[in-house]
C-alpha cells in the first residue's frame, strides 16, 4: 500500500473472517463492519452477483439503544467526531480492495431514519480521502433510489467489467420502479 496509508490512525481491527470485522472506539463503543453478497441487487445481471459485495458498518448490539447502556451522552457526542472511526473504515475498505481487486463494493444509505442524505454526504467525504490514499484506483458511481435512499458503487479502475457493472448499478432505479405495484 502507499506510504500515505501510514497517515491513518485506525483502531485495532479484529477480523472474524474475511468478510467481518469489529473494533472498539475510545468511548468503548463496539462497531462491526461486514461485507455480504449482493445477490438481489443485480437480478438482471446474475453474472455479477459473486463479484459485488455490500458493505455495512454499525454499532454492535441487537438494538442501537442497547449500545448506549453504560455510555454517557457526552461520550456518544464525542464519538460523532471521532476521526479514528473514519480511519478504521477506510483501512477496512482499502484492505478489501487490495485482497479482492476484482470485487466491487456497494453501499446503501437507507432513508428509514431520515438520515440517508447525511450518511451519503459523509460516505462521499470518506471515499474522497480513501481514494486519494489509494492512488485514485477506485471509480465511484452514485444514484438515488426514490423513497429508498442513496447508493454508491465502488469499482476498481482496472476491473475489466467496470462499465458493465456501472451500467447494471445505474439501472437499479428502473428495476425498482418496475417491481413496484401500480396504484
Amino acid at each position: 500500500m502507499h506510504a500515505e496509508l501510514n497517515l491513518l490512525n485506525p483502531y485495532e481491527i479484529i477480523s472474524e473472517d474475511p468478510e467481518k470485522y469489529w473494533f472498539i472506539t475510545q468511548c468503548n463503543i463496539v462497531y462491526i463492519a461486514y461485507f455480504t453478497n449482493s445477490t438481489g441487487y443485480f437480478n438482471s445481471h446474475p453474472e455479477f452477483n459473486e463479484h459485488i459485495l455490500s458493505f455495512t458498518f454499525e454499532p454492535a448490539g441487537e438494538e442501537r439503544e442497547a449500545l448506549y447502556l453504560g455510555v454517557s451522552v457526552s461520550k456518544v457526542l464525542a464519538q460523532s467526531h471521532d476521526k479514528r472511526i473514519l480511519d478504521t473504515i477506510i483501512t477496512i475498505l482499502l484492505h478489501a480492495f487490495k485482497e479482492n481487486p476484482r470485487k466491487s463494493i456497494i453501499i446503501i444509505c437507507e432513508s428509514a431514519d431520515n438520515l440517508a442524505r447525511c450518511r451519503n454526504r459523509l460516505f462521499n467525504q470518506w471515499f474522497e480521502k480513501a481514494n486519494a490514499l489509494n492512488g485514485q484506483m477506485v471509480c465511484k458511481y452514485d444514484l438515488t433510489i426514490m423513497n429508498e435512499g442513496f447508493a454508491s458503487l465502488f469499482v476498481h479502475r482496472h476491473n475489466m467489467f467496470r462499465e458493465k457493472i456501472r451500467d447494471a448499478f445505474l439501472d437499479i432505479p428502473n428495476r425498482v420502479s418496475e417491481n413496484k405495484p401500480s396504484n
